[in-house]
């Protein structure tokens, strides 16, 4: 059943203390009350009698309203039909990569650009799929599926443990679709949401050249001395802002960013010492997206995108068009679950 968001919350006016009540949208029985619902965060049913259908219903209310204040807070002339230089306008490319365990993920991406960027080409690594996960890929309309190869690379690629292999691959198959497709290329890693066309976001990476937004957090903060020591980062620059390895994209006709930026951001993937020096972690460095901040910064891009619409915890592409590394913050169909479980479908 589809409840109406406007039955359930007419005219939200407030960004701090927002009440949502879901009298008529549970089930008979449950005693409806006031929860303040933050839209950093999905609050769950504060009731014993809440059934996993009110539970569902609860948090499509929270997401929409979620979707509902994105909108009043993007930045003004953000719908704006922006127009791409007619070389860009047939040469766009969406790059992402899967493992079996963001399957579900991906389908929701794919899904959101089958509604906002149907025009877009889309290019999907595998990380380790099961064949019929595979078959699924590449029934999706204008979706390429490739293979990443692990046996190509040095051993600390592979997604063995907590390491995820180092997110070198990312540079490495960034750089390889930049090379076989030109034009515009945007890497998105496989738990974004986009929420609207990316009309601004593809005239904004034809502009730059090299382009991220900002993600919370200083060079100095989320990178391990072993890659400050290998890229030869001045003092100057440690407080510059990360920049966003979830969203990444290049302009393939621009031969500096390309050169300077992406080409580099590729062999530091091959440098273990660069992209992931002994004594990183997690805890202590971002991998891919150190090295690729450092080496915009140090070539004179920037990752200022996002004009005020980032949020620490949700981030957002200039446009407030997109949401960055959401997982499971939407209601899946049963068969998309099945799949990724490995069950019927």
């Amino acid at each position: 059943m589809e409840y109406a968001f406007d039955d359930v919350y007419p005219t939200p006016t407030s960004w701090d203390v927002p009440e949502l009540c879901l009298r008529g949208a549970v089930t008979a029985g449950y005693k409806c009350g006031h929860y303040p619902v933050s839209s950093r965060r999905i609050v769950p049913l504060p009731s014993e009698k809440a059934t996993s259908e009110d539970a569902l219903a609860y948090q499509r209310l929270v997401i929409r309203y979620e979707n509902y204040i994105s909108d009043r807070r993007k930045p003004a002339g953000a719908d704006r039909k922006v127009d791409l230089p007619r070389d860009f306008r047939g040469n766009k490319t969406i790059v992402s990569a899967v493992s079996k365990n963001h399957f579900v993920a991906l389908l929701q991406l794919l899904n959101r650009i089958k509604t906002h960027e149907p025009k877009t080409q889309v290019v999907v690594y595998d990380l380790g799929l099961t064949e019929r996960l595979r078959q699924n890929i590449t029934s999706w309309q204008n979706v390429q599926l490739r293979t990443f190869n692990f046996a190509d690379f040095p051993d600390y690629f592979r997604l063995a443990g907590d390491t995820r292999g180092e997110y070198a691959w990312k540079p490495v198959i960034v750089f390889n679709v930049l090379q076989e497709f030109g034009g515009l290329v945007l890497w998105l890693d496989s738990g974004n949401l986009i929420r609207r066309p990316l009309d601004r976001t593809w005239n904004d990476i034809a502009a730059a050249g090299a382009y991220s937004s900002r993600t919370p957090g200083e060079i100095r903060t989320w990178t391990h001395a072993g890659t400050l020591e290998y890229l030869k980062v001045p003092a100057g620059l440690l407080g510059a802002g990360n920049c966003n390895g979830a969203m990444v994209g290049f302009n393939g006709n621009h031969a500096r960013a390309v050169a300077t930026v992406a080409r580099r951001w590729r062999a530091c993937a091959f440098k273990k010492a660069c992209i992931a020096p002994e004594g990183s972690s997690r805890a202590n460095h971002r991998q891919d997206q150190a090295a690729l901040t450092i080496i915009m910064r140090l070539n004179g891009f920037s990752c200022e995108w996002n004009n005020g619409v980032f949020d620490a915890e949700r981030g957002a592409d200039p446009e407030g068009a997109m949401d960055i590394s959401i997982l499971n913050d939407e209601f899946y169909p049963a068969e998309w679950r099945n799949l990724e479980a490995g069950g019927k479908a």
